[in-house]
């Protein structure tokens, strides 16, 4: 996180903090380093946010320094998400062939909660299709 020091004052020994989708699960630590007045500082978090869940994920920060007397502009209430979707399992196929030029057609369907895209198997993935069914030559 970007830390401004919008005082006329160094600080130094300040708390941070953040917590994840208004839960009372907060982390705190301690920035030692000196920020100037009117200067920047980056501060990353020691704690690392667990986001391995499917979900959405609303990140609250705040700057915790005692005796400041502008507070308003402390803390980022959930301008940061980012949202987790679980790899789904690999799918279950059936023996069958089709050859390439032989006018047979293949059709995959899948069914989900969310968009479907579907990739080639080339290296980085070229996407072919999106939707519940695709259909090939």
């Amino acid at each position: 996180m970007d830390i401004y020091n919008y005082g006329g004052a160094s600080q130094t020994g300040f708390d941070v903090s953040y917590s994840v989708n208004g839960g009372a699960n907060q982390v705190t630590e301690t920035v030692s380093g000196t920020i100037l007045p009117g200067d920047t500082i980056t501060y990353t978090f020691t704690q690392p946010l667990d986001v391995s869940a499917d979900g959405l994920y609303c990140i609250d920060v705040a700057t915790l320094l005692v005796g400041d007397l502008d507070v308003t502009n402390d803390e980022i209430i959930g301008s940061y998400c980012v949202e987790n979707y679980l790899t789904p399992e690999d799918p279950i196929g059936t023996s069958d062939t089709i050859c390439e030029g032989s006018g047979d057609t293949l059709t995959l369907s899948a069914t989900s909660n969310g968009n479907i895209t579907w990739y080639d198997a080339a290296t980085g993935g070229n996407v072919v299709g999106t939707g519940n069914d695709l259909n090939s030559l």
